[in-house]
């Protein structure tokens, strides 16, 4: 399972180490404005009225990366709200359980093609063990092994994995499946192709990048 594995290889980066500097406080929110209004956004706020334990999350380090998941447990459909809200909620408290202090997905993104805001960007994620510090991690809900990804869940990754470029400047080849960057088979076979897909079409791009990074 994706979401709960994939954290605990990474939990390990919650001990301090040389370079990853640990919160003293509460960061200031990482403004998503620059996200396209296309993009229908849940804040935090609309699954979980939980706050993260700053004072064991690190800063996170200029981003230079993003890292595509799966959720690997039971199969997604189109539903709800309220069912997605409860499905992040559920991730939310098995990392907890693992001894995290937040989600560990900067992203989710449901069959729906919903974005939800997860762990704020102001902080490293947890979601590739020893990789995490300049790691924007996004979480497509559902087995990619068992079910093809849905057309708008495609959609938004592509859209939201083209404005985190942009914003952060990000290089094009920087786009990763987690099984490119540890022992996995996340995100699921039938995603991995897809994520490929869009970084050799980002590579293929002429250079638009916004040079005033996050």
């Amino acid at each position: 399972m994706c979401s709960l594995l994939a954290a605990a290889g990474a939990g390990v980066l919650m001990v301090p180490r040389a370079g990853a500097a640990v919160v003293k406080r509460p960061l200031p929110v990482v403004n998503l404005e620059f996200l396209p209004a296309s993009l229908a956004l849940h804040r935090r706020d609309f699954w979980t009225d939980s706050v993260a334990q700053a004072w064991q999350l690190r800063e996170a380090k200029p981003f230079s990366r993003i890292t595509v998941h799966h959720q690997g447990a039971g199969l997604a459909a189109s539903g709800h709200e309220n069912s997605v809200a409860a499905a992040i909620d559920a991730i939310f408290g098995g990392h907890r359980r693992l001894g995290y202090a937040d989600i560990g997905y900067h992203f989710v993104i449901d069959y729906d093609g919903r974005v939800w805001e997860g762990r704020s960007l102001a902080y490293a994620g947890a979601h590739v063990a020893r990789q995490n510090d300049d790691n924007i991690g996004i979480l497509v809900l559902g087995n990619y092994n068992r079910q093809k990804p849905s057309a708008l869940s495609l959609k938004s990754l592509r859209t939201l994995t083209e404005a985190l470029r942009q914003r952060y400047s990000i290089r094009p080849e920087r786009l990763f499946g987690h099984r490119e960057l540890g022992a996995s088979d996340c995100p699921g076979k039938n995603l991995f192709d897809h994520v490929v897909s869009m970084r050799t079409a980002f590579i293929a791009k002429p250079k638009t990048m916004n040079t005033e990074g996050g």
